[in-house]
C-alpha cells in the first residue's frame, strides 16, 4: 500500500493564483545551467501522470532537453522526491530534477530538509514557446443526467466563489478556518488557513473561472498543442447554461468529486458538505467521468473531455467551466 504523505505548508516562497490566466509568477528563478556540455551525465528528471498534462507539457516546452526522463504517479509522489532528492521507484536514484505543481512546490521549497530550489517556470515557458497559448489545466465537468437548474446554481456559485476568494482572500481564510491542519493538507495542500489564503493573495496556483464553452477555442488549442486531439473539439461536448430564472434555491445533494490541491481551492465554501469528496488520485476522480456516474460534477484534468468523453463515447458529461490555468514549476534537487 502506498504511503499517503501529508505536506505541512510553512510560509515561504510563493507563485500565482488569480482568477486570470495569464499572470506571471514573481519567484524568482535559479539562473543555473542544469548540467555543462563538458558533462557526460545526463540530468535525471523526475515527472508526474505520464502522458498527461504535465508530462506533455514538460515535453511541448523543452523537447529532447532531458532524455533521462523517469516518472512517478502523482504530484504526492513528486513532492517526496522534492524532498528527500531520491526516486524510490527506482532504487532511490539520486535526482536532478523534479516537476512540481502547486502548491507541493512551495512544501518543497520551505523544508529545511529539503536541498531544492526553483529551476524554471515551466508554464511561463509554455506561454512564450506556444506564442501566448492559455493553459486551460483543470476543468468542471457535469453530468447532463441531473437537473440543469441545480448544475447551472452551482456553476454560478462556483464562479461567484472563486472572483470573490480572489478579490478579499480572506474569505477563504475565514470559510475553512474550522478544518484541521490534517484536513487542510489533504484538501487544499497548505496546513492554516492562512496560508490557503495567502496562496490565492499571491497567485500560486492560477485559479479562474471561465465558462467552457466561451473558451473553447483555447481549450482546443491547448489541447491540440499537446496532441490530444488533431481538431478542434465538437461544440455539442461543451455545457450551456439555461435561461435565468431556473436555479435552484439549494444544492447541497449535488455529488462533487475533485482531486485534492489547486482544484480544490474552487470548492472552499462547500468542504463541510458530505457529498464533496476531495480524492487525492487525480486518476482515480477520471473514473467518475462514466455513463453510469454517481457524481453530478466532476472536476478533472481538461484532456479528459477527449481521452475519456470522447475516446470512451460518453454521453452523460459535458465540459462547463475551466478553473485551474497552469501550476508546473521545475525544481533542481542535489545541485
Amino acid at each position: 500500500m502506498k504511503k499517503q504523505i501529508l505536506y505541512i505548508v510553512l510560509s515561504g516562497l510563493l507563485l500565482t493564483a488569480c482568477g486570470t490566466s495569464g499572470a506571471s509568477s514573481s519567484v524568482p528563478v535559479s539562473s543555473s545551467d542544469p548540467v555543462s556540455s563538458s558533462e557526460t551525465k545526463e540530468p535525471y528528471v523526475v515527472l508526474f501522470q505520464q502522458n498527461q498534462i504535465p508530462d506533455r507539457i514538460f515535453k511541448y516546452v523543452y523537447g529532447d532537453q532531458f532524455s533521462n526522463i523517469h516518472y512517478v504517479s502523482s504530484a504526492q509522489d513528486a513532492a517526496r522526491v522534492g524532498l528527500t532528492g531520491k526516486n524510490e521507484a527506482d532504487n532511490n536514484a539520486s535526482v536532478d530534477y523534479v516537476l512540481l505543481p502547486q502548491p507541493a512546490l512551495t512544501n518543497v521549497l520551505a523544508n529545511s530538509k529539503a536541498n531544492a530550489k526553483l529551476y524554471k517556470n515551466v508554464q511561463d515557458d509554455f506561454i512564450a514557446k506556444s506564442g501566448g497559448l492559455e493553459i486551460t489545466q483543470a476543468s468542471i465537468f457535469v453530468n447532463t443526467n441531473t437537473s440543469s437548474s441545480l448544475i447551472d446554481t452551482f456553476l454560478d456559485t462556483i464562479e461567484r466563489d472563486i472572483k470573490a476568494a480572489v478579490e478579499q482572500p480572506n474569505l477563504l481564510k475565514d470559510a475553512v478556518s474550522g478544518l484541521s491542519q490534517i484536513e487542510l493538507t489533504n484538501k487544499y495542500g497548505v496546513g492554516t488557513p492562512e496560508l490557503l489564503a495567502k496562496m490565492v493573495k499571491d497567485n500560486a496556483i492560477r485559479i479562474g473561472y471561465k465558462d467552457a464553452k466561451t473558451n473553447k477555442a483555447a481549450v482546443d488549442n491547448f489541447l491540440k498543442a499537446l496532441k490530444f486531439t488533431a481538431a478542434d473539439t465538437d461544440a455539442s461536448l461543451y455545457y450551456e447554461k439555461r435561461s435565468v430564472g431556473t436555479h435552484a434555491s439549494d444544492i447541497s445533494s449535488l455529488k462533487i468529486i475533485s482531486p485534492s490541491g489547486a482544484p480544490a481551492f474552487s470548492l472552499y465554501k462547500m468542504y463541510s458538505s458530505e457529498n464533496v469528496e476531495i480524492n487525492a488520485d487525480a486518476n482515480n476522480v477520471l473514473t467518475y467521468l462514466s455513463a453510469n456516474s454517481d457524481k453530478d460534477i466532476v472536476i478533472a484534468p481538461t484532456n479528459a473531455l477527449t481521452a475519456k468523453i470522447v475516446k470512451d463515447g460518453i454521453s452523460n458529461f459535458k465540459i462547463a467551466a475551466n478553473i485551474t490555468f497552469g501550476n508546473f514549476y521545475l525544481a533542481s534537487v542535489n545541485q
